[in-house]
């Protein structure tokens, strides 16, 4: 194969052409999927030693964790990719991986054992935009290096402990536990940090089941935390926010 490649590289040189290599498209050295047990709490992420763990979560909640995205923004799904669960265990070549090129292989997960195809389009609907607040940002900043706890950012009913995480991974999160819509980063603030978020829920957080946690008396709605307990501001706004319109996906094949 070696030899062959060599001499079409050779013939198409000597023709005066170019010849360019397809870049490698991010995939995991090995995958399994399986439906997920009834009582499997979740849906849970955990990445460790470059292994990406992903328990009782939906196809559609596989697209929202793969591209970033809140439920509003997948359309054309079928009955079962809302219902059916599933639990993924996958490891790339080489051990510790970055979280978004294991995103950007799940996204080829998608593909190749769902056989998912979709376009994307726009559509116009409800968001809110997660902004600097006027003081500027109220989180400990993390520094390489610092010895601090590593990353950590799983919510705990009406708490949000955040340890080593960024500010776009705050906003998934809010996104796809908390809010009723997308919660897109417009801070523009890169890096880490540490913070510690709670606030009194309603009835349109976490799906609808907001109104039945119970919650510091004291705590304040989540809006205003955002706002005293991070430094940040969550403002409601409507326009053209990107979907993915699903044009096909099959339940996924044999390990």
């Amino acid at each position: 194969m070696k030899r062959l490649f060599s001499i079409t590289a050779c013939i198409a040189l000597a023709a005066g052409t170019v010849v360019a290599q397809t870049p490698a498209v991010p995939a995991f050295d090995v995958a399994t999927i399986k439906l997920s047990q009834p009582e499997t709490a979740g849906p849970l992420i955990g990445i460790s030693a470059g292994r990406l763990t992903l328990t009782s979560f939906t196809f559609k909640e596989l697209m929202m964790y793969a591209y970033w995205i809140h439920p509003s923004q997948v359309l054309g799904a079928a009955g079962w990719t809302d219902s059916e669960k599933f639990d993924i265990v996958a490891k790339p070549e080489g051990g510790q991986t970055p979280e978004e090129q294991l995103r950007k292989m799940l996204q080829t997960l998608l593909a190749d054992r769902f056989k998912l195809k979709f376009h994307r389009d726009k559509k116009l609907l409800p968001a809110y935009a997660l902004v600097v607040g006027e003081n500027g940002p109220n989180m400990k900043a993390r520094t390489p290096g610092d010895g601090g706890p590593g990353f950590r950012l799983v919510p705990q009913g009406p708490r949000l402990p955040g340890r080593n995480a960024s500010v776009a991974q705050l906003a998934f999160v809010l996104q796809a536990v908390v809010m009723d819509r997308p919660v897109l980063d417009e801070t523009g603030l890169t890096g880490n940090f540490d913070f510690d978020l709670s606030w009194t829920p309603n009835e349109t957080q976490f799906g609808g089941r907001g109104g039945k946690m119970t919650a510091d008396p004291d705590s304040p709605d989540i809006f205003t935390a955002v706002q005293e307990q991070l430094g940040l501001n969550l403002e409601p706004q409507k326009g053209p926010v990107a979907v993915l319109v699903i044009d096909h996906v099959e339940r996924p094949t044999d390990n």
